[in-house]
């Protein structure tokens, strides 16, 4: 059996971390497991933003309304 655990959340990060290039409305995601502990897996891309998110919730609002 395979120990799993995921932890989602705030937390202060120091420089050294992949967290600290953020910039932006940057995403990322690290995985640490056994193959990737000393070098974390690390995935960054563009987030949606302000105006992507508002318009996301626009549509979804108007969609609920039947329009």
């Amino acid at each position: 059996m395979t120990r799993r655990r995921i932890r989602v959340g705030l937390a202060e990060v120091s420089p050294a971390s992949p967290f600290a290039g953020l910039t932006g409305s940057d995403n990322q995601v690290v995985f640490t497991t056994q193959r990737y502990r000393s070098n974390p897996l690390v995935i960054q891309g563009p987030g949606a933003g302000l105006a992507v998110t508002a318009a996301g919730i626009f549509n979804d609002i108007a969609e609920l309304a039947g329009g």
